[in-house]
């Protein structure tokens, strides 16, 4: 993430998948619907969904301007309750956002605006302990988060080996 306030630049989905590969935990982009998501819930996958941030806090479609277009933000899907019509995300860009819930139908706004676009890890670990350590996929009772990551220097370490930030 770098830029300012009002113009940050952030990860892509294709640097999501690259960031995740490189901590052991094969992923791909595919654009999906409500039944895949709750299929790979099912299957105990991590699901990174890429939104609308405006529309996922107001719940109002912004699309009138030309700049409002598009998803700026990423989520991690942790459930999906249809008997109350709601979907429980963690949300990396608010205060206590993990196991915050949405409308199922204001969460498809706000997706809608990428295309209904998602990183879904390949593989479904087989326990808890196949995931500590790892800095990109951690089980919680909820699902998977991504979890934010400061770098004070220009370089990142990883147990095996260092890379420069931008190799590769």
């Amino acid at each position: 993430l770098f830029g300012e306030p009002g113009a940050w630049v952030g990860m892509t989905t294709e640097g999501t998948v690259e960031l995740l590969d490189r901590f052991g935990v094969e992923s791909h982009i595919e654009y999906g619907n409500i039944d895949d998501l709750r299929g790979y819930l099912d299957e105990n996958r991590g699901i990174v969904l890429m939104v609308d941030a405006d529309e996922l806090w107001s719940g109002a479609a912004d699309d009138v301007q030309l700049g409002d277009i598009g998803a700026d933000h990423a989520v991690v899907i942790t459930g999906i309750d249809d008997e109350r019509a709601v979907i429980t995300l963690n949300d990396p860009g608010q205060e206590g956002g993990e196991g915050w819930e949405i409308t199922i139908a204001d969460f498809m706004d706000a997706w809608d605006d990428s295309n209904y676009e998602m990183v879904v890890t390949d593989e479904v670990p087989e326990t808890r302990e196949a995931l500590r350590g790892s800095l990109s996929a951690i089980r919680h009772p909820g699902g998977y988060v991504m979890l934010p990551v400061v770098v004070g220097s220009d370089v990142l370490r990883r147990p095996d080996r260092p890379f420069l930030l931008g190799e590769g």
